[in-house]
């Protein structure tokens, strides 16, 4: 393996920590997991929680805290639309589509040296 292929694995091993982290972060904050790592052919969900009766698709953005933008700025209109129809899919799926409210979050997660630091924006983007 090259040095490109362990840096590669190491940005991934870090997502994934920051992702578990986002996750323990959010049932502190009350909410309730339903599913993680959603995969359908439309995209993938990297979370899927139940706030009350609120069903809250999240995306989960690190960034190491030397990047030049937060990892909440790179959601583009492309990936919230991934997002939407992968969230439809998930409600059509498991039939809830007509049967629960949904929102759309994103947490932020930059580490400082071994500390995970979280920006949680509750609706940050609607369904259309």
């Amino acid at each position: 393996m090259n040095a490109a292929g362990r840096e590669r694995k190491t940005t991934y091993v870090l997502g994934r920590e920051a992702e578990q982290a986002a996750y323990y972060f959010l049932q502190e904050q009350g909410l309730k997991p339903a599913e993680q790592n959603y995969r359908s052919p439309l995209g993938e969900i990297d979370l899927i929680m139940v706030d009350c009766d609120i069903y809250v698709f999240v995306e989960v953005r690190f960034r190491d805290e030397s990047a030049s933008v937060s990892g909440i700025e790179t959601i583009t209109a492309t990936k919230q639309r991934r997002v939407i129809k992968t969230a439809l899919h998930y409600l059509q799926t498991n039939r809830l589509l007509h049967k629960v409210r949904c929102r759309f979050d994103v947490i932020g997660v930059e580490r400082n040296h071994n500390a995970f630091k979280f920006r949680w924006i509750k609706n940050a983007f609607m369904a259309k």
